[in-house]
């Protein structure tokens, strides 16, 4: 049996070298994470053995993270927002990147619908946004460049 923090639903913050991952679970189900300098929530004092949380924590231990559409809740990422978690899963897996122009060209987007959909992901890391650049540098991210340059560093890409 989980604890009660770690049930079907539950808020739960957790540090790492730059700030916190706040994480919002619905439904058993990835809802809502916001990477922030400070904790929106409690913070984990120890494990959580809830998965979706241990993924995360893996993740930011530097290791490969796979994750799937089936660990979204359906209300957190819009259509096309889950067409860009396959296209990013198949151009611009752990470790790559890729630019606007190259996913909006696999999405029959443009590079401006590209950027504002990834600028409402309430799902950062796991559509990972971050991932997408610029073609002449790092371009944005919502919670901030320390944030992508983090991530990206975590996994292994320097720009």
């Amino acid at each position: 049996m989980l604890p009660k923090h770690c049930t079907k639903n539950f808020t739960v913050s957790f540090p790492v070298e730059i700030g916190f991952v706040n994480i919002v679970i619905r439904d058993d189900k990835y809802f809502d994470i916001a990477l922030r300098r400070y904790p929106m929530y409690t913070v984990m004092s120890h494990s959580c053995p809830h998965i979706l949380i241990e993924k995360l924590q893996w993740y930011f231990k530097g290791e490969k993270v796979v994750w799937s559409l089936d660990e979204t809740h359906e209300r957190s990422l819009t259509d096309f927002q889950r067409k860009m978690f396959v296209a990013l899963s198949d151009y611009a897996p752990y470790g790559t990147v890729i630019t606007y122009g190259q996913l909006a060209g696999y999405l029959h987007s443009s590079p401006r619908g590209v950027a504002t959909a990834l600028k409402y992901n309430n799902l950062p890391i796991v559509l990972p946004c971050h991932r997408v650049v610029a073609k002449n540098g790092i371009g944005g991210f919502s919670a901030g460049l320390q944030w992508k340059r983090y991530l990206l560093q975590l996994e292994g890409v320097n720009i």
